[in-house]
């Protein structure tokens, strides 16, 4: 079974063809037709993949959905030896529709593969251009060289991104903007005041309100303490500790900005994330997440990062053995 290059060092150079799509409801067939391809052996959608379900059917036509216009797909396809050469295709929007892309790595085909069988696979590339003769009104840009980087997705306007709000789903869902910073009806609440200076902070802050005196007793990690983390990995374990044994739902206000980095702004949106789909998903309790509305410009911009990072997380991350 030959192995994939999905090493994120081998992406860095790439021969990538491009169709311009005028309309959203062309886009399945295109997809359709490209992946139906005779020499294309396989397609896993890594959006659904990081959300632990496995896509290899063909999309409905009708009813497919492509307001996650960033969502990457990949599969094998020309052998090169004993190996294959893995391939990727998504779609970017434009001012005046859609681009469908579709690549493969150069890097790792540079080492193995003869000069004249990579003119072979440009020869290959090009006849993808039948699809602009398939699909009326759509334009083929041909086949060029160029780096993975240089993908749209990482200059895009954040305009763009507003309608992709499906990674971040879960959060957004239990989020909300309010003046009225209050305690929590039934249940526990975490108070984050405005300022705090470092993410150890914002752990200690969590510890103190959940671990209190009466309930030192219940931190299954260090008994009898308010321990909450040192990091953010120990942070997400001390938080999804908390249900169901010491509590069923839980409030956190956030009263301000706090100081910590940006980045470090959004690794802790990306925790919370993570505990509410946890919750929604096993039904263990319920989460209440409010900022004061001074904070929604930035807890906007923050979400909206959070949401390219989920939307490639499953890419870069992607070891060569987990598939076959």
């Amino acid at each position: 079974m030959p192995r994939l290059f999905s090493a994120p060092s081998q992406w860095t150079t790439i021969l990538q063809w491009t169709l311009d799509v005028p309309q959203a409801s062309q886009l399945g067939e295109v997809w359709v037709d490209v992946w139906r391809h005779p020499e294309l052996r396989g397609v896993w959608s890594q959006g659904l993949l990081e959300q632990g379900v496995d896509d290899r059917q063909e999309p409905d036509r009708t009813t497919w959905n492509w307001s996650a216009k960033t969502e990457i797909y990949r599969g094998a396809t020309l052998g090169v030896g004993s190996e294959a050469v893995e391939c990727a295709s998504w779609v970017e929007p434009t001012e005046v529709g859609y681009r469908f892309c579709f690549a493969v790595p150069m890097t790792p085909l540079s080492a193995g593969m003869p000069e004249a069988k990579r003119a072979t696979l440009e020869a290959w590339m090009e006849t993808f251009a039948v699809l602009s003769e398939t699909h009326p009104g759509t334009i083929w840009r041909g086949v060029q060289s160029t780096l993975w980087q240089h993908r749209t997705e990482f200059s895009l306007d954040p305009r763009a991104w507003t309608e992709g709000t499906e990674q971040t789903q879960a959060l957004r869902s239990c989020l909300t903007f309010s003046e009225a910073l209050c305690p929590a009806m039934d249940g526990l609440t975490v108070d984050l005041p405005s300022g705090l200076q470092t993410a150890q902070a914002v752990f200690e802050r969590y510890g103190a309100c959940i671990y209190d005196g009466q309930r030192q007793h219940l931190n299954p990690i260090f008994e009898d303490s308010s321990y909450f983390g040192r990091n953010f990995n120990a942070f997400w374990d001390c938080l999804r500790c908390v249900y169901p044994n010491v509590l069923t739902h839980l409030r956190v206000n956030h009263h301000g900005v706090t100081q910590v980095t940006p980045d470090e702004r959004v690794m802790y949106l990306g925790v919370l994330l993570d505990l509410a789909a946890e919750l929604r998903m096993k039904g263990l309790g319920t989460l209440e997440v409010v900022f004061h509305p001074s904070m929604r410009d930035v807890v906007e911009q923050d979400l909206l990062q959070l949401e390219k990072q989920r939307v490639w997380r499953a890419f870069e991350f992607w070891g060569p053995d987990d598939i076959a």
